[in-house]
């Protein structure tokens, strides 16, 4: 409402006016210009505005005429003509009642003290009192010492409220009995729980390297956002899966308004599972949300370790075998049984396995694999159990065919039949590797004097399967003594030492059957003469021996000549030794022996014709035997079952005196 212009100015100028006579005229002017400022505000100034500026004004003007003679302030007393003063009365008006909620937390009135009386009326400060007086405040005033009559001030009051509730008490000032009354209602301050946050765990399973058993977390937020503090806050789980969570919390028991805590709630999982339960905050004003966690992903999972890295040795054996035991372990979250165990790839195999029941997290199983290989090169395999799978690989080397001799013996000759001689060997090569492969062509080397060796025959050639054989022939040939012969027989890098001796190699003589050793003379000639060729039937060339004539009738003999002096004959090579027989009369059975060394030749010489003498030279052995009775002349006594030709005496048969040969006799 406006207040009226009287409301704090006539307290102020009725103060000012001068009480004594014989003031000066300053005096007056300046009350009537500070009259006339006060009206023309009013004109223009309204409300709040007017209670301020009067306010200010009184003190403005007490201050501002300082050292000016101001009247008495004393109030005035009695009247004019000295009687009993009228009395002042006061009088309170205005809303003393406020009504306060959290939107309108502070609320101001405006109480106003009217002097309804007809006399001044003394008052002093303003004042609150009763039980309830801190509920409220004078934030202004304009209310002075004194009030004239019909003249009113004002007091500005304040009431604020921080909880539901009432609040009662008394404005008063002195002078004025009783007072106004103030009253306060709050309502609406109360507390106001709300959670925020998200409130679903996920716990993953899924296989990986975290430990076990899995948590998983999630961190609600309590705040209060009424306008009371909120008591008995105690986070709190209930339901039939809360004990599957794990409760933390900052809260304290009191939460103010727009204070919070948090609520971490975490699960600890091993298995696949899902929980719900209830979540409180406690207290009056409790709230509550639902919370929920889920645990997937717990799975078993398999991985082998293990090099399956293979290296064969192709070297010492074919089939080339190695073997390898690897570990499955189950690196999941859960406990299984593995897939089968299978090998797979040229080469391998799986020899045993222990794979097979469940396996619990971390447990092991192991499985032996074995792979093998005939030749050089590479293999490539898996090892696998359900998904869990190992590359496998084999580096095979070290194949190769390889050769050895074997039989045979030494080379020895110890009778030799001719020069030269030999001796023969057979060998065998086998491959004793591990590939089959073709041998390579054998040879011999080894000579020396009196021997040389040599390759005779084979069969070694084709292509050799592994513990197939071979043959080679050697030769050892020999043209005299040896002591010690050596030599080699190879294939390649296999070899095989040949050794062998050779003894019994001579020289020996002989003489050729022909000529017959037979000597006749017809007189009138008087020698014989026949060559006999000597001969080393011998194995080792030597010098030809001396040939000599021995007999009973050797002086009959003599060597005229022939090629024999002084030479040396090889094996089978000749010589001549020329032999003549001499008689100058008729003679028979001239023996004698032509040797050379151990060889010799029987001689035998007749001679006839001459003084008539006859004799029959011829027989089985060619010896020369007389007749059994003296025949008469004839040119050729041989002639056999007849006659004696060319004379024509008849021949008789007869015996020699020997009695075994059959001989003739020739009669006349």
């Amino acid at each position: 409402m406006r207040p009226r212009l009287s409301i704090g100015l006539p307290s102020v100028l009725l103060r000012l006016l001068p009480k004594r006579r014989g003031a000066s005229g300053v005096e007056y002017a300046v009350l009537a210009a500070l009259i006339a400022a006060a009206v023309l505000g009013a004109v223009f100034l309204t409300g709040d505005r007017i209670r301020s500026l009067l306010v200010a004004s009184e003190k403005t003007v007490t201050d501002g005429i300082a050292g000016l003679p101001l009247p008495d302030p004393t109030p005035l007393g009695g009247g004019m003509d000295g009687g009993p003063s009228p009395a002042g009365q006061g009088a309170w008006s205005g809303d003393g009642a406020f009504v306060l909620s959290p939107l309108t937390s502070a609320q101001t009135q405006i109480l106003v003290l009217t002097n309804t009386g007809s006399g001044v009326l003394p008052i002093g400060a303003p004042g609150i009192s009763g039980p309830d007086a801190t509920a409220f405040q004078i934030i202004s005033t304009d209310c002075g010492a004194v009030l004239l009559p019909g003249e009113s001030c004002t007091v500005f009051v304040e009431a604020s409220a921080a909880a539901n509730g009432a609040a009662t008490a008394i404005l008063a000032v002195a002078g004025v009995p009783g007072g106004a009354s103030l009253s306060r209602t709050a309502t609406g301050f109360d507390p106001m729980l709300a959670w925020s946050g998200s409130p679903t765990i996920t716990v993953s399973g899924a296989p990986g390297p975290e430990p076990l058993p899995r948590t998983g977390q999630t961190t609600l937020t309590l705040e209060n956002q009424g306008f009371a503090d909120a008591t008995g806050i105690a986070p709190a789980l209930s339901g039939p899966d809360a004990g599957a969570f794990q409760i933390a919390t900052d809260c304290p028991a009191i939460l103010a308004p727009t204070a919070s805590c948090t609520v971490t709630l975490t699960v600890v999982a091993s298995d696949n599972a899902a929980f719900a339960a209830t979540l409180d905050a406690g207290g009056p004003a409790s709230t509550s949300t639902g919370v929920a966690a889920t645990a997937s992903g717990f799975a078993p999972a398999f991985a082998w370790t293990g090099d399956g890295t293979f290296l064969l040795d192709g070297s010492i054996a074919t089939p080339a075998t190695a073997q390898r035991t690897f570990t499955l372990a189950n690196t999941g979250t859960l406990a299984g049984a593995p897939d089968p165990v299978a090998v797979s790839g040229t080469g391998f195999s799986l020899v045993s396995t222990s794979c097979g029941p469940v396996l619990e997290i971390t447990e092991t199983c192991t499985a032996t694999v074995a792979v093998s290989a005939s030749d050089n090169g590479t293999l490539a395999g898996d090892l696998t159990s359900g998904d869990a799978g190992l590359p496998l690989s084999a580096t095979a080397s070290g194949f190769a065919a390889a050769w050895s001799w074997s039989g045979g013996g030494t080379f020895i000759l110890a009778m030799p039949s001719a020069n030269p001689d030999t001796v023969d060997q057979t060998f065998t090569l086998t491959n004793t590797g591990t590939l089959a492969g073709v041998p390579a062509a054998p040879s011999v080397s080894g000579a020396g004097t009196g021997y040389a060796f040599s390759l005779l025959s084979t069969t070694c050639g084709p292509s050799l399967a592994i513990g197939d054989t071979c043959t080679a022939t050697v030769r050892a040939t020999y043209t005299g003594n040896v002591a010690s012969a050596t030599g080699t027989l190879a294939s390649g890098t296999a070899s095989r030492a040949l050794t062998g001796s050779a003894s019994g190699f001579a020289a020996a003589w002989a003489f050729d059957a022909s000529p017959s050793g037979i000597f006749a003379i017809e007189a009138p000639a008087t020698t014989s003469t026949q060559t006999f060729t000597l001969r080393n039937i011998g194995t080792l060339a030597g010098p030809v021996p001396t040939r000599a004539l021995a007999g009973p009738n050797a002086a009959d003999y003599e060597i005229t000549g022939g090629t024999c002096a002084s030479q040396t004959l090889a094996p089978n090579a000749t010589c001549t030794v020329q032999v003549t027989f001499t008689a100058t009369d008729n003679i028979t059975g001239q023996i004698a022996t032509l040797s050379a060394g151990a060889a010799a030749r029987f001689l035998s010489g007749s001679a006839s014709g001459f003084g008539g003498r006859w004799i029959l030279v011829g027989g089985i052995s060619f010896d020369s035997w007389l007749w059994t009775q003296n025949p008469p002349t004839c040119r050729s006594p041989f002639a056999v079952g007849g006659a004696c030709s060319p004379l024509g005496i008849a021949c008789t048969p007869g015996f020699s005196s020997h009695g075994f040969a059959l001989i003739y006799s020739c009669q006349p």
